[in-house]
């Protein structure tokens, strides 16, 4: 195909046909009314609905702990805050340190149960000791919402 000139001009505008009404000129557009979707969101808008979701989320997970544990893991807690060592063997149990293994490997898993959970353990205590049960479900409940944010 050869190339265009480029003295060509545009092609001309149909013409109306003889006798044809002219248009009429657009008459003013009524004001719209206002679609509240459309509307800009404020600034404050996705703060306030995540501080909103936070505090309904840790409103859901402050209720009472029911745990049977809670009080060895608040011992254990203690026992590391004032030690700084970890309670090999542990000194709130009579049957783990008097009794000889029952199977190969037992000291083993003994070992593990007692040191494993360590960290949460004093993390747990020092709530305690600073907001007593009020203050552990209270950390409870951040650390629930604080998962709960990132899933989502």
């Amino acid at each position: 195909m050869p190339p265009r000139a480029s003295s060509r001009t545009a092609p001309a505008a149909p013409k109306a046909p003889a006798g044809a009404k002219p248009a009429e000129p657009a008459k003013p557009a009524e004001p719209a009314k206002p679609n509240w979707l459309s509307l800009p969101e404020p600034a404050w808008a996705r703060a306030a609905l995540a501080l909103l979701a936070v505090a309904l989320l840790i409103s859901l997970f402050t209720s009472e702990s029911a745990d049977p544990d809670t009080w060895w893991h608040l011992a254990t807690g203690q026992y590391i805050v004032q030690q700084h060592k970890l309670p090999i063997p542990d000194p709130f149990s009579w049957t783990t340190h008097m009794w000889k293994e029952s199977y190969p490997g037992e000291e083993t898993t003994r070992r593990f149960n007692l040191t494993h959970e360590w960290l949460s353990q004093v993390v747990m205590y020092l709530a305690y000791a600073s907001g007593g049960f009020t203050g552990l479900i209270l950390l409870r409940a951040v650390f629930l919402t604080a998962l709960v944010g990132l899933i989502v």
